[in-house]
């Protein structure tokens, strides 16, 4: 390989070892060579005449690692002694190393929260549409579904709430009824119920929280123990294009408000905003995560969650969300936007802690908009 490629054995022999170890990422992280010498193999690869877009899914994968190399102390001796700690730590408290422990893990501990709060998911989903504003090319606008899938509950039990409201304090409307005021949109904050895609009729309880906001909820004592679904379209607030920011980066997050089975995120992001470099994790976030900051590493919970490119000409649904599809052409539709512009991201994570967040933050700062 040295030979073939032009490039240093040492780098080469660290290349081969680190995708032989791709069953333990900690492993493979700590023997890969430096960024430096993963990009002269890419560069190397690509001279030699390898597929264009598996060297753009090589170099992506190398910004990422750069990223966290840089996250980590900014070099990758730094990030090599982390991990060392890492597995001191796990072999010392016996704590769970691969996948399959960690699931079981993260299984028990959705079953006793579950059972200690009296109400349980099956899917929490998300699904977050971003595009930049025609009439004000510096700034995004966008809309979010909310999905509470498979809602099961006892009494007494943590009320599911499926909707907070600022500003204009419109009660959840259902897509029947007309918009306030009469022919105009809906405030960027009023949530829409999405009848069809959710059990009908919902029975929803309003508490004020103070003089703006508001928050819906759905009142299970009306209903009975489940399952209940109930799926929720707002418009987002227009926001800055992180690409105009100091800090050029968009972070959307999906919180696990319920004790959930899985939680599911997708992104869809017009293509002219689809350039940023995005990097997944289970975070537990609070109010100083906002969408102009990243997930500091400190935050970020074990394990890794891969990113799944959605196509706008076939979308699929998740596992375990059998209308998402169906519930992202819908979203689309009541914006009257054309999917074929977008394109879409995923996250899916099983049974994650509760309080915790799915999170995908989208760098630009390799774009040159930013970098202007």
């Amino acid at each position: 390989m040295a030979t073939h490629l032009g490039l240093d054995a040492t780098v080469c022999h660290r290349t081969i070892t680190a995708a032989q170890l791709g069953s333990d990422p900690l492993a493979a992280l700590d023997r890969s060579p430096g960024v430096a010498g993963l990009r002269a193999v890419a560069k190397s690869l690509a001279r030699r005449g390898v597929k264009r877009e598996l060297i753009r899914t090589l170099e992506a994968a190398i910004d990422q690692f750069a990223e966290l190399v840089r996250q980590s102390g900014g070099s990758h001796a730094k990030l090599q002694r982390r991990l060392a700690l890492i597995r001191e730590q796990a072999a010392h408290e016996g704590a769970p190393v691969n996948d399959g422990e960690a699931e079981a893990h993260r299984r028990r501990m959705f079953q006793a929260t579950a059972g200690w709060l009296g109400s349980r998911l099956d899917t929490h989903g998300y699904i977050t549409i971003e595009r930049p504003a025609p009439d004000q090319p510096d700034h995004v606008e966008g809309a979010k579904v909310s999905a509470f899938l498979g809602h099961r509950a006892r009494s007494p039990s943590l009320p599911l709430v499926v909707a907070t409201q600022y500003r204009s304090g419109e009660p959840i409307r259902r897509p029947d009824e007309p918009p306030h005021p009469p022919g105009s949109i809906d405030p960027p904050d009023t949530p829409v119920l999405m009848g069809d895609l959710s059990s009908s009729p919902p029975q929803f309880v309003s508490a004020h929280t103070d003089e703006h906001s508001q928050v819906q909820i759905i009142d299970r004592a009306l209903m009975g123990t489940g399952p209940l679904d109930a799926v929720v379209f707002s418009r987002t607030p227009r926001v800055r294009d992180p690409r105009f920011c100091n800090v050029p980066l968009f972070t959307v997050i999906g919180r696990v408000e319920q004790p959930c089975a899985q939680i599911v995120s997708d992104v869809w992001l017009e293509r002219t905003l689809a350039g940023g470099i995005p990097d997944a994790c289970m975070a537990w976030v609070g109010e100083p995560v906002r969408g102009g900051q990243g997930v500091p590493w400190y935050l970020r919970l074990p394990g890794a969650v891969g990113i799944e490119l959605l196509s706008p000409h076939s979308p699929h649904s998740a596992e375990g969300w059998p209308r998402q599809a169906e519930t992202t052409r819908r979203a689309f539709d009541m914006l009257g936007w054309s999917m074929a512009d977008f394109v879409g991201y995923r996250i899916r994570a099983t049974f994650p802690a509760w309080g915790a967040a799915a999170v995908i933050v989208f760098d630009y700062s390799s774009t040159p908009r930013a970098q202007a």
